[in-house]
């Protein structure tokens, strides 16, 4: 294992037996938008979070979570796919990191994963 420092050159990849976790890009946006839309699902985001489905917040998001906040050893955040059709499900942040020891994570999914994952 590395140290804290060590992790933050970019947002790993990780895979589980159902799921895929990678760093968002422009291709997976249209996908999560539709999550973000369901107002059940915004429900669940502490007031929820606005759409910025234009530019230049599209560029501008992306670049804050796969740069910005990733250099200031702020949050990982990813872009969740079912393993077995390749779909958008939703997003899991991992911050607030505490010490370099502890942190929060949230997560949303699209209401049609909602107990299934």
């Amino acid at each position: 294992m590395g140290d804290f420092n060590s992790y933050f050159s970019s947002i790993p990849k990780m895979e589980t037996e159902r799921l895929i976790f990678t760093a968002f890009t422009r291709e997976d946006m249209n996908a999560y938008f539709e999550i973000l839309r369901d107002k059940d699902v915004q429900r669940y985001l502490g007031g929820g979070v606005p759409l910025f489905d234009k530019e230049p917040h599209i560029s501008n998001w992306l670049n804050n979570i796969n740069d910005k906040l990733l250099k200031r050893k702020l949050v990982f955040t990813w872009c969740i796919r079912e393993k077995r059709s390749n779909q958008v499900i939703g997003r899991i942040d991992l911050g607030g990191f505490i010490k370099k020891q502890n942190a929060e994570i949230s997560y949303h999914f699209a209401k049609a994963f909602w107990g299934v994952v």
